[in-house]
Parts: C-alpha cells; sequence; structure tokens
C-alpha cells in the first residue's frame, strides 16, 4: 500500500509539474504573440470554445481540420507547391528511363536503382504531382477568393438571399484576386519581396489570426442582414 501510494503521489507530482510548464509555455507564446501584434490590432470576444477558436484559424485558407497551425497558412500553400514543381520535374525529365524499365526499348537497365524500384517511385511521384496539384489549386482559388471551405458554402446561401431581394452580395473580405494572394503570402506592397516565394525562409503571415483586412467601407458582409448568417453568425456580430 505504501509504494501504491508512493507512486500516486509521484505521478501526481509529475502532473502538476507538466502542468505548470504547458502554462508557461502558453503564456510565453501569449507574451510573444503580443509583441508581435499590438493590442489594438487583436479582437476581443465573448464567444464560446468553439466559436473562439474560429477567429483563430480563419484565413483565405480553406479548412482543412485543424491540420495547418496558426501562422503556418502561408508555409503549408509553398510546401504544396515545392511538392508539386518537384514531382512534376521528375515525372517529365524521367519519362525516358520509366520507358527503358519497362523495357520497351529493349535497352539494358544500366543504373543502380533496381527497375521496378524504378517504375513504382515514378508512378507515386505521378500520382502525387495530380493528386497535390489539384489540392493546390483549390486551395489559391479559394484564397484569391478570400474566402475558407466553410465560407464558400455560407456564400453561396447569401448570394442567393441578397439575389432574391433584388441586391447584390459583397464579401467583405474579398480584395482582389492579386491582391488577396499578396496579403496571404505576405509579399507585394507593405510585404516581402517576390523571391522569398522561392526560398524556404521562416516569414509570419501579415495577421494575428484573429484580425483581417476589410474593404475599404466594410465593416460586415454586403446583401446579408444580421440574423441570416450562418456560421458567421456571432463572429460578424462580435
Amino acid at each position: 500500500m505504501g509504494k501504491d501510494e508512493s507512486t500516486k503521489k509521484g505521478q501526481g507530482t509529475n502532473g502538476e509539474s507538466q502542468m505548470v510548464v504547458d502554462r508557461e509555455c502558453y503564456a510565453s507564446r501569449d507574451d510573444t504573440v503580443q509583441q508581435m501584434w499590438p493590442d489594438e490590432t487583436r479582437t476581443n470576444t465573448s464567444l464560446s470554445y468553439l466559436q473562439t477558436m474560429r477567429p483563430q484559424i480563419r484565413s483565405p485558407l480553406p479548412r482543412i481540420n485543424q491540420c495547418v497551425g496558426l501562422y503556418n497558412e502561408r508555409h503549408f500553400v509553398l510546401f504544396l507547391s515545392y511538392l508539386v514543381l518537384s514531382t512534376f520535374c521528375y515525372a517529365v525529365l524521367g519519362y525516358k528511363q520509366l520507358i527503358d524499365a519497362l523495357g520497351i526499348t529493349f535497352t539494358e537497365w544500366e543504373y543502380r536503382v533496381p527497375a521496378l524500384a524504378y517504375i513504382i517511385i515514378y508512378l507515386l511521384a505521378a500520382v502525387l504531382c495530380l493528386a497535390v496539384g489539384i489540392m493546390l489549386s483549390y486551395h489559391v482559388w479559394s484564397i484569391s477568393c478570400g474566402e475558407t471551405t466553410v465560407e464558400g458554402q455560407d456564400h453561396e446561401v447569401y448570394t442567393k438571399k441578397a439575389k432574391s431581394r433584388g441586391e447584390t452580395f459583397v464579401n467583405s473580405y474579398n480584395l482582389g484576386r492579386i491582391r488577396n494572394l499578396q496579403l496571404f503570402l505576405n509579399i507585394g506592397e507593405a510585404g516581402y519581396p517576390l523571391y522569398t516565394l522561392f526560398i524556404p525562409f521562416r516569414i509570419m503571415p501579415y495577421t494575428d489570426g484573429r484580425s483581417w483586412a476589410r474593404r475599404e467601407g466594410y465593416n460586415r458582409h454586403h446583401g446579408i442582414r444580421r440574423g441570416e448568417e450562418l456560421t458567421d453568425e456571432e463572429d460578424e456580430d462580435a
């Protein structure tokens, strides 16, 4: 009994120490964020737990089940771009070797990599190029529209409601396709040079993840009335 009690006490102590460490980590992270972005650029909301998480991940990047952390959305899209480019080059430049590996040209295979292994790698690269390329295209399109996947579905409903009243729905976060991409990638005017897209620099996004640029003169979407919002209802009211 004494041993079990001491073990439980030890586990409790470790658990408490772990909680203290976690609190210190979160506190230091919050301090860093506050140093990077002044208080006036942050918005304070009194929403439920799940809804307070939404402004933190709200960006032109479509929802991907929180697989991409806050401040990493730019790096994620660039990672997809690098992957598509590299697999595309592999597929194009290695096409002749694929023909040889398949034995179509009756050429002796003179490489150290086994022919079967090369065929498998080539097919994998081609499939990744196609699949990730489609995924990347979808993300870039959504970014250029200034909306997420969820917001894209909402905006279809908003457009129909506004049209039924003879009005036009305007997404207040849509600053134009080029400007949306520039802000998301943090390049162009008041951003970083264009060459930073081709070199994997660690560059922070232009926003703190809570405040996002809107069209000039807009503090909410046009053509949609309060109470008609779907997933953005409380967010817009805040």
